[in-house]
């Protein structure tokens, strides 16, 4: 990413724990809530806003100002809400994001 020019202002980007983001995606987002996940080559664009518990599909491109809210799935370019997840899911990422790292520690020590 290139630095905040001289009329500009970085801030930092804020992202929620248990929160899974794809391979080549970018991020230039307000912030990306709790128990999110983020495909494979996605655009989040400045000033957009995902909610916890939302799932974002491979190759959406978040235009800017975007608010997704709570418990959204979101595909396409632009990105469009094209459906609503049930509220447990948010415990069902957790479990998911759990087992990937210790997954991803026993790969650690096996390689040691």
């Amino acid at each position: 990413t290139m630095p905040p020019g001289k009329n500009e202002k970085a801030l930092p980007i804020i992202i929620g724990s248990h929160t899974q983001i794809g391979s080549n995606t970018h991020i230039q987002s307000v912030s990306v809530g709790s128990c999110v996940r983020v495909g494979s080559n996605c655009i989040l664009s400045p000033r957009s806003k995902v909610h916890d518990c939302c799932i974002i599909e491979d190759g959406t491109v978040i235009p800017p100002d975007m608010v997704v809210p709570p418990f959204s799935r979101v595909r396409g370019s632009p990105g469009k809400i094209v459906g609503t997840l049930p509220e447990c899911c948010g415990g069902e990422f957790v479990e998911c994001c759990v087992q990937d790292y210790l997954h991803f520690v026993k790969m650690l020590e096996n390689s040691l």
